[in-house]
């Protein structure tokens, strides 16, 4: 039950985000279990990948691990950012000057648009 009210939490907050921050490629966001980095295996909030088709950038992908509400949205929020910041830069970047930026606009959005955690 815990699980299926976070996906549809998680799935309103993303349609929220299409509309307020809209992305140059398309978003899948996905809830997990346990998400693991892929280089190191540890397990972590979140991560987002870019798919690729012929070659080109196609969409991107946000795994999301389950936890409180608070902690998906933020981390929502903070891989929303990972794929505007790619939009700026032309290129998945980590924790830039573009993605801070990124994060800012998304969190005003949401506040603005008073999109509330519980």
């Amino acid at each position: 039950m815990v699980r299926e009210m976070s996906k549809k939490t998680i799935r309103s907050w993303a349609s929220k985000l299409r509309r307020l921050c809209p992305t140059l490629l398309p978003v899948r966001v996905y809830v997990r279990t346990r998400v693991k980095c892929r280089e190191t295996g540890k397990p972590v909030c979140g991560l987002t990948e870019l798919s690729e088709e012929r070659g080109y950038p196609s969409r991107f992908t946000i795994l999301i691990s389950e936890g409180s509400n608070q902690v998906m949205f933020d981390t929502l929020l903070h891989e929303w950012a990972h794929c505007l910041s790619w939009q700026e830069t032309r290129g998945v970047t980590d924790h830039s000057l573009e993605w801070g930026l990124a994060m800012s606009r998304i969190y005003t959005a949401m506040v603005d648009a008073q999109v509330v955690t519980q």
